[in-house]
């Protein structure tokens, strides 16, 4: 008898095989297997003819099963690799849900500062030179320069001061003089 030349299509790729009609089904699946690293266990075969049984396939001719001359097969299945690839995604997404369950069932996290409260608690909360009094910009730098004094902060922090606002203040608020003061 001659032989049977098949085209069998495997992810949009053809490969023409050529058998026996007296080669069995599992030899026609390892012929497969060299072509498309697809095991003959993962195969499934679509084409007309007669479908075997599971488990048949090493009793079974091709022309048993109704391949003849210039039929086309598709070829369904994975290769070993393929499947790797998804058992490891599988892998990956279990153990993702495995840590987002234990995160839920140890409950909410606290949340802890990045910064040292003691500097953020005795401070000069707002600084506000007057705005009647002239170069408020001026008073401003001299008020940011004395609230980041390390020997100012640490007055603040060692009797635990916090200033809510630290303003400029005219000369006569605290000595009554009402004119200017000057520093010797």
């Amino acid at each position: 008898m001659e032989e049977i030349h098949l085209t069998v299509t495997y992810k949009g790729t053809n490969h023409t095989v050529s058998l026996k009609p007296e080669a069995t089904l599992a030899e026609f699946q390892d012929t497969l297997e060299g072509l498309t690293n697809v095991p003959s266990s993962l195969q499934k075969l679509l084409y007309r003819g007669k479908k075997p049984l599971t488990g048949e396939a090493d009793a079974v001719t091709v022309a048993d099963v109704g391949l003849k001359n210039g039929l086309k097969v598709t070829l369904m299945g994975s290769t070993n690799e393929e499947l790797s690839g998804m058992r490891d995604v599988e892998r990956e997404t279990q153990r993702r849900e495995e840590i987002m369950r234990r995160r839920a069932a140890a409950g909410p996290s606290k949340v802890y500062s990045t910064s040292r409260s003691e500097e953020t608690k005795y401070k000069f909360h707002k600084i506000q030179p007057l705005p009647h009094l002239p170069k408020p910009e001026a008073a401003r730098v001299v008020l940011e320069k004395l609230a980041d004094d390390p020997a100012i902060k640490h007055v603040m922090k060692k009797h635990e001061f916090q200033v809510g606002r630290k303003e400029e203040q005219e000369i006569e608020d605290r000595c009554g003089s009402g004119g200017p003061a000057a520093l010797e």
